[in-house]
């Protein structure tokens, strides 16, 4: 059989290609699990490297209905003594992990738990209380924790909520904490539990009603160190309505900010942000009937001489917004700039490419390059970008969730990037 391209590179060079495939942001439809035993049929050669190579197995997930512990052991060996990465899904829609191996699967991983530096958590209130087992003081490397909770009808969230807090607060490490969905009495908890919101530097919380907007913005106005924070406000009313000043933060150190559903932007003083992204609640209706992101707001902050920005992001814009939001001239002040939208293919592109970005294009004399996606019928994106400013927060698009319009322009990212 005649050999491949990709059988002639050097084999030195496959774990790099392997490593983004086998990590949550480098796949969407499949398990890593699922990836790396695709990867494995492929040929001897593929077999050896996967088993042989310790990075490729950082990353384990474990759901409702998982395997065997000794599977789990195995998959602890295969990354030796690396750091390695959770994602445990005690409940999944609907149904819940039994106790007993959920019991068991943590004492096995708690094996490892000096190794831990990232645990996402979907779980409900039983399964929250089992961690309170642990001495957490002794995940020396625990970085990052991403709890997701559903609390059944039998169980107050008040009787819940500070166990896992103050669990979590005993790791040395901690740095990002994501939190859903946050309510008032858990906001409480968070300000006034041992977690020292001082030293987090990413913050991310989901609220679901309106009258917790000010609990989470307590939140972030003590976590002074936050170089990015997240809100992502679903299932709140028209954006319109939370746009304006009733809160105020001064956030000195803040570089990201990602706001979804209500962007209440005038809440922010950040006079070092670097990156600025505002879309609508997944929940919301389609974009080409309602606007989802007050533009108004956008292009004042962004004619403001303060803003550092570097990187702005929006999503939900109209033809109509765009037109008038594409006439203000201190957008070509930002390097990079995507602006997600729905269009007609064929009565919109030409229109984008000539009146927008030829326009924009003329007006900052060819720094930046345009760029514009189509999705079949529908230009899904347009806007422009720096490939050196695109590669300089390397670590924040290669994440699946931040992904950049154009992932081709960045080198490949390891976990252990100090890009961004």
């Amino acid at each position: 059989m005649p050999k491949t391209s990709i059988d002639s590179l050097p084999r030195e060079i496959l774990p790099d290609i392997f490593l983004p495939l086998v990590g949550w942001d480098g796949n969407q439809q499949k398990t890593v699990d699922q990836v790396r035993n695709d990867l494995r049929l492929v040929s001897h050669l593929w077999d050896d490297i996967i088993l042989s190579n310790p990075h490729l197995w950082t990353c384990i997930e474990i759901f409702v209905y998982g395997p065997p512990m000794s599977t789990i052991k195995l998959l602890l060996e295969r990354s030796r003594q690396l750091p390695i990465e959770l994602d445990l899904r005690f409940i999944n829609e609907g149904i819940v992990m039994n106790e007993r191996y959920a019991m068991k699967l943590l004492d096995v991983l708690w094996e490892s738990s000096h190794r831990w530096k990232k645990i996402t958590l979907y779980l409900e209130a039983e399964t929250a209380c089992l961690l309170t087992r642990y001495p957490f003081a002794n995940a020396v490397l625990l970085e990052s924790v991403n709890i997701d909770l559903t609390v059944q009808y039998q169980y107050d969230p008040e009787e819940v909520v500070p166990f896992i807090i103050q669990t979590f607060a005993k790791a040395p490490a901690l740095r990002c904490l994501e939190y859903s969905p946050l309510n008032r009495p858990t906001a409480k908890f968070i300000i006034n539990s041992e977690l020292r919101l001082n030293t987090l530097t990413a913050l991310h919380l989901t609220i679901p009603r309106y009258d917790c907007v000010g609990a989470a913005l307590g939140v972030f106005h003590r976590c002074g160190s936050a170089t990015w924070i997240s809100l992502n406000t679903w299932g709140l009313p028209r954006l319109e309505a939370l746009d304006d000043d009733s809160w105020s933060l001064h956030l000195p150190n803040l570089r990201i900010l990602e706001l979804r559903g209500a962007h209440m932007l005038g809440s922010f003083d950040c006079p070092n942000l670097q990156i600025l992204s505002i879309s609508p609640d997944t929940g919301c209706i389609d974009a080409e009937i309602t606007p989802l992101v007050s533009l108004e707001a956008v292009s004042a902050y962004i004619s403001t001489s303060k803003h550092s920005l570097q990187v702005l992001r929006l999503e939900a814009v109209t033809r109509r917004d765009l037109a008038k939001f594409f006439r203000n001239n201190d957008l070509v002040r930002i390097p990079v700039l995507e602006v997600k939208t729905s269009l007609d293919r064929h009565t919109s592109l030409e229109w984008v490419q000539e009146k927008v970005l030829g326009g924009m294009r003329e007006r900052f004399g060819g720094c930046h390059e345009p760029i514009y996606a189509v999705d079949g019928a529908r230009v899904t994106a347009i806007g422009w970008v720096d490939s050196r400013v695109l590669q300089s927060f390397g670590r924040y698009f290669s994440n699946t969730r931040t992904r950049a319009l154009q992932p081709g322009l960045l080198p490949p990212y390891r976990p252990d990037d100090p890009r961004m």
